[in-house]
């Protein structure tokens, strides 16, 4: 599944990143990388393949360069520790949002550093939108739709993965769930102690961090 989706993900940066001024577009896939691993697996594993995908991604694009490279590991990184678990439907696009700020930010970094001294001096108007803010923009814009995308197809990935995030234990244990209905009715006991020994395993796992 892992190497499907990386060969998925390679597909859609080389068609994305057919112009060189669209390249910052394949930030996205490597945001949905490390969004998708860091869900199904952890974060540590999440940040070395996505390390490995943005290589990859970058010789794929072609006139890739290190702006770019930097530009996709600062989204992967506040992805991969921002994402650690997901108990609300918000938690994607919150990191989705935080990872497009700090996109924008570095994106527009390294365009102004590599612009010649004579332009940095004077930044014009017209030179800061189209060499600068615009691609920024496109890339902390691609971030966002992402974290949408992503948001949007989180039942299929727990199931493709079989994994079940944080978000679906917690609707599994709603009380009006038919067989929890009918474990208070006919077992009060039971529902009680189960109840009590969930709790205890939850303090237990967050006093150790797990």
């Amino acid at each position: 599944n892992m190497a499907v989706l990386l060969w998925l993900l390679l597909v859609l940066t080389r068609i994305g990143s057919m112009y060189p001024e669209w390249q910052y577009l394949a930030t996205g896939t490597s945001i949905a990388c490390a969004m998708v691993l860091t869900i199904v697996y952890e974060p540590r594993f999440a940040m070395g393949m996505s390390l490995f995908y943005s290589l990859l991604a970058c010789f794929t694009v072609g006139h890739a360069t290190v702006e770019l490279f930097l530009t996709m590991m600062s989204g992967v990184m506040v992805c991969c520790y921002s994402l650690c678990e997901i108990r609300t439907r918000m938690k994607l696009m919150q990191v989705a949002t935080i990872a497009a700020v700090v996109i924008f930010i570095i994106a527009a970094a390294t365009q102004i550093a590599k612009l010649p001294y004579s332009e940095k001096m004077n930044l014009s108007a017209s030179i800061k939108f189209h060499s600068i803010i615009s691609p920024a923009g496109y890339a902390a814009g691609i971030t966002i739709i992402i974290g949408m995308v992503i948001q949007t197809f989180l039942p299929v990935i727990e199931r493709v993965f079989k994994i079940a995030t944080s978000m679906t234990l917690m609707e599994y244990s709603d009380a009006n769930q038919p067989l929890l209905k009918k474990l208070a009715m006919e077992a009060p006991g039971t529902f009680s102690h189960s109840l009590l020994i969930g709790s205890m395993a939850e303090a237990a796992a967050e006093a150790i961090g797990a």
